[in-house]
């Protein structure tokens, strides 16, 4: 399948409500009643309803806490405080993750900074911080999927957490994901 975003028309930043409006335009447009069953806009319908399930899925499966992949880009090696700091928000040390970052003097601080700061603020409740630190990150690496799926998150006000990823998962087995099942229980119940 083509680029869903490009099936529907729509940038790879595009909010939940411009991949729905966007969706409902072409809808309209290849819908059977209107084409007469054409077998060319049966076809189209059919990449757009395929497209339009796959934006929706990815946002509704994405989890700020675990990442979906690690820094190693280009064998370009994570700075350890960074790598301290995937470890506090590992273990749910959110605070902790944050006093690690302000070491970090501001001119030194890049988009990776700005996505883990992003990250711990929104797993301490600050969501508003969250957000200004997500959008940073993504104007310092407008290009970052990862970034972009952060930043459309947060700014969806969403409190559901559902995809698990290995990079930020807990580590202990059992007890680890019982004890991340029930952080994640107390924020899908006590939104941000």
């Amino acid at each position: 399948m083509r680029d869903p975003y490009s099936v529907l028309g729509i940038s790879p930043g595009a909010s939940e409500d411009e991949i729905k409006k966007a969706y409902k335009k072409l809808a309209k447009q290849y819908h059977p009643d209107v084409t007469g069953n054409s077998p060319e806009a049966e076809r189209k319908m059919q990449e757009i309803n395929a497209a339009y399930d796959e934006l929706m899925n990815r946002r509704s499966n994405y989890n700020p806490f675990e990442s979906q992949s690690s820094y190693n880009r280009g064998g370009e090696e994570e700075p350890l405080i960074f790598q301290a700091v995937q470890n506090y928000i590992r273990a749910h040390r959110f605070s902790e993750a944050i006093t690690a970052l302000s070491q970090i003097p501001q001119p030194e601080r890049t988009a990776r900074w700005y996505h883990l700061n992003a990250i711990a603020y929104a797993g301490i409740g600050n969501r508003m911080e969250a957000t200004l630190s997500a959008r940073k990150a993504c104007q310092m690496d407008p290009g970052n999927s990862e970034y972009q799926e952060l930043l459309q998150y947060l700014e969806s006000g969403r409190s559901t957490y559902q995809r698990t990823y290995t990079t930020y998962a807990p580590a202990g087995g059992s007890i680890g994901s019982i004890c991340c099942t029930l952080f994640f229980f107390r924020l899908c119940c006590c939104p941000f």
